[in-house]
């Protein structure tokens, strides 16, 4: 083969390669600009209270009929943010030395933020509803939305008596849908991991091929979920799992997404293939972005890793803003104003509760350690 065209493939450049630079990388900087995106197109929907394409951000309104995209941008930012998860948490399953750890340092980074989001927006958003104190702290949607929303397995999106007005009534919190997914992902991949199947690259990839399979025939798909989104984001968290677990054998480079967008571009005939292609495609831009080339100026993770708190907090600050401020506000106002609060509410979140937190990891395995010896 031509060195031109190994260089095109990327063959010198295989993904275990360019992980070894450890914490040279931009995973952060890609996770902050989905959260970023997400609050970008909620505005959107958020000021008009629909989803039409008339009506989505602009970029969207661009993609969607002229890249034969099916997704918005806050959705796909939601995509973006499955594929590094599943990639890291697969490794961390895999360089974890115990299971102990493993599970320690997932509820971790992922319960006390979410545990302090839902308490501050049920006291904080109590000041804008319209329901007295008594009955608003003692209503059981109230303490249903603390306990779901704490524990994430399901979530409550309402909180009796706030928003109901607003242009997209009653949501007090929409983002958190995906987060059940997520965890219901973590359990499975865990599974996997208790079984060995993670150890044998032959026998991950069956398991993955089995999932495809399930996807791509709608009588097998519905036997897992009839939800759509659920497919859609368990394939992207699976599919960053699969890279990692195949990364010596994945070459970054110019011409394999190419291919993968030209195929994209030649399946839409077919909608199963054609979302199955583009999680791939999606999976591949994303994780070569995140490792290609380190771009240390533009990474925020040397300052805090906001991303998480951003995604938590943009939606209840969006739609206090909405209730706030004029009538008549437009998505771009709101997306200036959110993102300034959000980031400050992240920034309170990390430094004051997360980043705190995750310096205890390894302290329960090393508790089960000492009680085993």
């Amino acid at each position: 083969m031509s060195p031109l065209l190994s260089n095109l493939i990327g063959l010198d450049r295989p993904l275990g390669n360019l992980i070894e630079r450890g914490r040279e990388n931009n995973f952060d900087l890609l996770r902050l600009t989905a959260a970023l995106a997400v609050l970008f197109g909620h505005s959107f929907v958020l000021t008009s209270g629909q989803t039409t394409l008339e009506t989505v951000d602009p970029i969207s309104r661009f993609l969607i009929p002229n890249a034969g995209f099916n997704e918005a941008l806050h959705d796909l930012a939601v995509d973006i943010f499955f594929v590094i998860s599943g990639f890291l948490v697969a490794r961390s399953f895999l360089t974890q030395k115990t299971l102990i750890g493993f599970i320690e340092a997932r509820a971790l980074r992922v319960f006390p933020a979410a545990i302090l989001c839902t308490v501050l927006t049920i006291v904080g958003l109590f000041w804008l509803g319209t329901l007295p104190a008594a009955r608003y702290f003692t209503d059981p949607e109230t303490w249903q939305f603390l306990i779901n929303n704490s524990t994430l397995w399901r979530v409550e999106f309402d909180l009796p008596g706030v928003f109901a007005a607003n242009a997209y009534g009653g949501a007090v919190n929409g983002s958190l849908w995906t987060l059940p997914i997520e965890l219901r992902a973590y359990v499975f991949l865990t599974l996997l991991g208790v079984l060995r199947v993670w150890r044998f690259r032959h026998a991950t990839n069956l398991v993955l091929a089995i999932l495809v399979v399930l996807f791509l025939v709608p009588e097998w798909s519905s036997i897992v979920t009839r939800n759509e989104d659920k497919w859609r984001l368990f394939l992207f968290f699976f599919a960053g799992a699969a890279f990692y677990i195949n990364r010596k054998y994945i070459p970054i480079g110019i011409l394999p997404p190419l291919v993968l967008l030209a195929l994209y571009g030649g399946t839409a005939a077919f909608p199963k293939l054609h979302a199955l292609i583009f999680v791939i495609l999606v999976s591949y831009i994303t994780l070569g972005l995140a490792l290609a080339r380190y771009y240390p100026a533009l990474d925020p993770g040397r300052i805090g890793d906001v991303s998480y708190g951003v995604y938590l907090y943009a939606f209840p600050v969006q739609q206090a803003l909405v209730q706030l401020l004029p009538a008549g506000l437009n998505g771009w106002c709101l997306a200036v104003w959110a993102s300034l609060i959000t980031l400050s509410l992240a920034a309170m979140s990390w430094f004051l509760v997360e980043k705190r937190v995750l310096t205890k990891k390894g302290y329960m395995a090393s508790k089960m350690a000492r009680y085993r010896r």
